[in-house]
């Protein structure tokens, strides 16, 4: 006989209560259980292997994913191959480690000493860079770096830019994951760039018989700057090369420069973003406060060029010559490169 629910006594239906409450629970924790347990087992691993390198200065592919290493001495440890997804290491010392291979993605490297490391393959993908020593460090391999507010500094912009003829080529890239490609860095034996002299003013005195100087020139007005500039691209297009050339301030701006000679040339505040200056001689050049986002520097030669203030956010410098560059207050990277001792 079916007894209505009404009609049982309320402890019953109490229990009843109870009896569903309980199962949707028990179901629920059924669910989440294997996700708790699998997380406390990867943090319990994680904490072993960062117990054994600090130890013992040695972990190759270890998963140390979401490690906190901040601070830690490690120069010379041993991490090829080692999972460091998201790991603190700012203001670490790892001048000299192995890194091999491994996974630095989303890694926090600020401030961190990486003279010497051995990063070929390693994977940097959105790794925080800023402020990072690198001297002789032997990187190879694609990598992105992750500016930290990136959107809130900016270049000035020049006053009066100079467009390059419009029968030229233009080079414009689909906006993408900024891409920064790290190089091999092999020692270049210094030596002095040429540097302009100024004429020698004259030994024989002005002649006292009411022999006056003559008059100093009139400064070339801006429009006479931009004529001369404008003839300058005009050179430079026609013959691949402006080896000294005042080009400060232009807007080459998504050109195609790829492989030109531009050695010690003055591109200091001009708009270089998204150009191709792959395989572009740039030795000695000035690129104070350039703007040079998402621009192609790959295979370039950039020795002893000063970068000094540039926007280099998204810059491609894959197989770059950067060694004896001056990147010092770069947006984007920050690098101090030096030869390996002998």
């Amino acid at each position: 006989m079916r007894v209505p629910l009404e009609a049982l006594p309320p402890i019953f239906e109490d229990a009843m209560r109870f009896s569903v409450s309980f199962l949707v629970l028990a179901t629920v924790i059924g669910l989440l259980a294997p996700e708790c347990w699998a997380a406390s087992s990867t943090r319990s691993v994680v904490h072993k292997n960062m117990q054994r390198l600090l130890k013992s200065k040695t972990c190759p592919s270890c998963d140390l994913s979401g490690a906190d290493l901040r601070q830690s001495k490690l120069e010379n440890a041993n991490l090829e191959g080692a999972n460091l997804t998201g790991a603190q290491l700012s203001l670490a010392d790892l001048s000299g480690a192995n890194l091999k291979k491994a996974n630095l993605r989303n890694a926090n490297l600020h401030g961190a000493d990486l003279a010497y490391a051995d990063l070929e393959g390693a994977n940097l993908t959105g790794a925080s860079l800023e402020g990072a020593i690198f001297k002789a460090t032997k990187m190879k391999g694609r990598i992105v770096n992750r500016l930290l507010h990136a959107d809130q500094v900016r270049p000035e912009t020049p006053a009066a830019p100079v467009s390059p003829p419009d029968n030229q080529p233009v080079r414009r890239q689909q906006p993408s994951e900024s891409m920064l490609q790290a190089a091999d860095i092999e020692p270049v034996a210094d030596a002095a760039l040429p540097t302009e002299t100024s004429a020698q003013p004259s030994a024989d005195p002005p002649d006292a018989a009411g022999i006056s100087e003559p008059a100093s020139e009139t400064a070339p007005s801006t429009d006479e700057i931009n004529a001369g500039k404008q003839t300058l691209i005009d050179q430079m297009f026609e013959q691949e090369r402006c080896v000294g050339c005042d080009l400060s301030g232009v807007d080459l701006s998504g050109r195609d420069l790829a492989g030109f000679d531009l050695e010690r040339a003055n591109l200091s505040n001009s708009d270089l973003r998204e150009a191709d200056l792959s395989e572009t001689n740039l030795k000695g050049a000035v690129l104070h406060g350039a703007q040079l986002q998402e621009a192609d520097l790959s295979e370039a030669d950039l020795y002893r060029a000063d970068f000094t203030g540039a926007n280099l956010s998204g810059a491609d410098l894959g197989e770059a010559k950067i060694d004896g560059a001056d990147l010092s207050g770069a947006i984007g990277v920050a690098l101090e490169s030096e030869a390996a001792p002998q």
